[in-house]
């Protein structure tokens, strides 16, 4: 959106959070609408003068023909890794639901380094460019500096290099940049927009977001990791710059895919120093059944179980030390807990905010 924005374009979003249209921003329900929603948010888009629109296309909207009819001039492929089996049933299934995006697109930009990108690659109709880090890409990443404020690379591509500048730190941060500039480039978007719409972008709320400590030296991110590759990045980013221990806090959403369950637990425990299991959008499930198939793959001893999430993040706070680096994964931007059909206030921002009071900080 801010590549094309800085292009001259007036661009609309739709996503998981919000669907912005000119000023008005519209608090998003789904990650994609139906398609009559969809089709009305595009209709009074163009009504606005947009002119270009930036939105997440999920594996659900493709199977279930919600953007059945819409030609896609650029499409991007970042991975596919363990989620919505409740859904799909398996990864084959979810590879073809993700597939049809591609065979639907004018230009196709590709992670290159993602086992599933060949089978992308394949189903794409038109012009396809690979972006990549480890394997052989069009579009690659040189000279990677990583820092907890952001990071630094070398964009290359075919001769071409562009120094940039990040404001967001990890690797994900990197690849998510690559994907940008890729389908950007095919799209005849010229250099200096690249460039300065990729480094405009700021720190994305709920997404690897630091939390204000009053003066505690410590830290505190609240990021959406809600799945096992995302647990693992935001754990492997945060290690990167921590100086004491990595305590995380996670759970698990109820009436979802069950099976990353005890991969989340396994992940956890090997890259954390310390974690509390506890509840995330239980929804119609038992939090403490959730939490037993958590633990079913944890096999060490430095966790503990705190149900209740407001207390979770409470004892984590409470035994905070020196150089800690805090995860509080999972929820992200989401200012709820989703129990038994109800949505419960629940804003991590606020409730840190709440229990630092509390703690006399």
């Amino acid at each position: 959106k801010s590549i094309f924005e800085h292009e001259g374009s007036k661009v609309g979003l739709m996503g998981t959070i919000v669907n912005i249209i000119g000023d008005r921003v519209i608090p998003a329900e789904r990650t994609t609408p139906e398609a009559p929603d969809l089709q009305k948010l595009l209709a009074d888009m163009l009504e606005a003068g947009i002119d270009t629109v930036v939105m997440e296309v999920s594996s659900h909207s493709l199977y279930l023909k919600r953007v059945y009819g819409i030609h896609f001039q650029g499409a991007i492929f970042t991975n596919l890794t363990q989620d919505h089996l409740d859904f799909h049933g398996d990864f084959e299934h979810y590879r073809d639901a993700k597939a049809i995006l591609f065979a639907n697109a004018q230009y196709s930009a590709i992670n290159a380094d993602d086992p599933f990108g060949e089978a992308m690659i394949a189903a794409a109709a038109g012009q396809v460019l690979t972006y990549g880090i480890q394997k052989k890409a069009n579009v690659t990443a040189k000279g990677i500096e990583l820092g907890s404020a952001g990071s630094r690379f070398i964009m290359a591509k075919e001769g071409t290099q562009l120094p940039i500048l990040l404001q967001t730190p990890g690797m994900f941060s990197i690849y998510n940049a690559l994907a940008a500039i890729t389908v950007s480039f095919m799209l005849g978007v010229d250099m200096i927009s690249i460039k300065q719409g990729i480094e405009a972008v700021a720190a994305v709320p709920g997404r690897f977001e630091r939390l204000d400590t009053r003066g505690g030296d410590y830290s505190i991110i609240l990021d959406y990791a809600h799945k096992p590759d995302s647990l693992e990045s935001t754990l492997k980013t945060a290690r990167g710059f921590s100086k004491g221990r990595l305590v995380c806090i996670f759970g698990c959403g109820g009436n979802r895919d069950a099976g990353k369950r005890p991969m989340m637990g396994k992940i956890a425990e090997r890259l954390a120093d310390f974690v509390v299991v506890t509840s995330d959008n239980p929804r119609f499930e038992q939090p403490g059944a959730i939490i037993e198939q958590i633990l079913a793959g944890m096999k060490k001893e430095n966790h503990i179980v705190v149900e209740d999430r407001r207390a979770a993040i409470y004892y984590a706070l409470e035994h905070a030390q020196k150089g800690d680096v805090i995860i509080l994964a999972g929820k992200g931007h989401e200012d709820y807990q989703e129990i038994c059909g109800q949505h419960f206030p629940f804003d991590e921002k606020v409730i840190v905010a709440q229990i630092l009071d509390e703690l006399g900080r």
